[in-house]
């Protein structure tokens, strides 16, 4: 129970706790020995907790007071000083802010993914999906992978006869948004079979058709290939780079080369993926090193966030680090202030 209260104690401020804190304890100790019964024990605690209430509140506040009082007493004294130290520290202030907006957006927020931290993307040239069927059987048999989807992006011409816009699509496997783990603002996602099937971004949803929900099952052109709108996609998703439009794609031979993200197995490490998978690609369609498109190419395989950071992670981080040390600058041109 003493060091309980000890605990509580440390509520205080600092100048207050050094004075007040022996005696205050020693009362603790002469009360906690008078009490003899559980119900004693109980009313001593209630009327602490109590006291601790409304004092502790108190007692900061008259800190706050005093310590202000002071600082203001300084800073008229020294006006040109304060005036420099209180812009540098609002300078830093709203630098520090700004940067780390971008920086949380970029490299600390999670990703709009289900599970983000086991996303990798993969690196190859020849994984195995000249089908559908073949690309299934390799990602349900991997050894480090949970599960895999695959993308590819182009420019396209979408809209109609009256209207006729160009568009950045994304042609994915039929598992891409249920890999992802995202599902659709309104309408649904592909299913294995839907390769006639199109759903499109927010933003292009309130451009040509108004936000009407009615657009579903609507018939688009696609580089004049008629296909029907299943579904929206939620607000700011645009994955991957930029899409605005998703189709299901029909794998067949040629297809190799498209982008592969996939999801680490519980438990297995990035390091151990790695080999497993250089290995598999190594085995399955070794480099040869007599086609000149092929020479240092090498397979590889990297957490999600890190590359879709891209170049900018360095240079973010660069960034924040700098305006931190402008706040902290900033801070000890206030501290010398004062």
């Amino acid at each position: 129970m003493l060091k309980i209260y000890r605990w509580l104690l440390r509520f205080y401020p600092a100048a207050f706790h050094d004075e007040y804190a022996g005696p205050m304890e020693q009362s603790f100790r002469d009360e906690l020995a008078e009490a003899r019964s559980g119900f004693a024990l109980g009313w001593l605690w209630m009327r602490l907790l109590f006291d601790l209430a409304l004092s502790v509140p108190s007692q900061v506040a008259k800190e706050i007071w005093l310590d202000s009082k002071h600082a203001l007493r300084l800073w008229v004294k020294r006006p040109w000083q304060t005036g420099f130290a209180v812009l540098a520290l609002a300078v830093a202030i709203g630098a520090n802010t700004g940067v780390f907006s971008v920086v949380n957006a970029l490299l600390l927020r999670s990703l709009q993914f289900r599970e983000p931290d086991r996303l990798v993307l993969l690196r190859t040239a020849m994984l195995p999906h000249d089908s559908a069927a073949q690309f299934d059987q390799w990602r349900n048999n991997s050894t480090y992978l949970e599960d895999a989807a695959l993308s590819q992006q182009k420019d396209a011409n979408f809209g109609d006869s009256d209207h006729m816009i160009r568009i950045r699509v994304a042609r994915t496997s039929g598992n891409f948004f249920s890999f992802l783990g995202v599902r659709p603002h309104i309408g649904r996602e592909f299913s294995e079979s839907d390769t006639e099937a199109l759903l499109i971004s927010y933003g292009l949803w309130q451009e040509l058709y108004g936000g009407d929900d009615r657009a579903l099952g609507k018939t688009a052109s696609l580089d004049g290939h008629p296909l029907k709108i299943i579904g929206v996609m939620p607000p700011e998703f645009d994955y991957p780079n930029r899409s605005v439009a998703w189709q299901c794609a029909t794998l067949t031979r040629g297809n190799n080369g498209w982008d592969t993200i996939g999801r680490l197995k519980r438990g297995v490490r990035l390091t151990k993926a790695q080999g497993e998978f250089e290995a598999e690609v190594a085995a399955r369609s070794p480099v040869r090193p007599e086609k000149s498109s092929m020479r240092g190419w090498q397979a590889g395989m990297f957490p999600s966030r890190d590359a879709l950071a891209g170049p900018t992670r360095t240079a973010s981080l660069l960034l924040l680090a700098a305006v931190l040390l402008i706040l902290r600058s900033g801070e000890f041109c206030c501290a010398r202030a004062s």
